[in-house]
């Protein structure tokens, strides 16, 4: 399911159940001066494992330098608790990527961003 876009660079990504993966998620989120932040808060009983992936513009993936470089795209997030995934993107201002959203590795949904 999706929740309406954002500007500011921050997009919400809410993981309702674990297996199979269901989440509420941003949307289009436009990244504020090549920066984007994914909150991501678990509403389940157990741990999810919560990745942003495989970003696609027709054939043209951004440039994604993911913060810390040891999350890659993805963060363990125990139940009730919240997690943070941060990038810095950049590629063609205006162009809007889709991306899968993944929890315990299987794709739930593809949300946009916009550089």
């Amino acid at each position: 399911m999706y929740s309406p876009d954002t500007t500011g660079g921050v997009a919400r990504i809410i993981v309702t159940a674990v297996s199979p993966g269901k989440v509420t998620v941003t949307h289009k989120v436009k990244s504020a001066t090549n920066h984007v932040v994914w909150i991501v808060f678990n509403a389940t009983f157990e741990t999810a494992n919560v990745c942003v992936t495989n970003f696609d513009a027709g054939g043209v993936a951004p440039n994604i330098t993911f913060l810390p470089a040891q999350g890659q795209g993805c963060v363990a997030v125990d139940s009730g608790k919240t997690g943070l995934i941060s990038a810095i993107v950049s590629g063609d201002s205006g162009v809007v990527y889709t991306y899968n959203v993944r929890v315990g590795g299987a794709v739930v949904i593809d949300p946009e961003l916009e550089i």
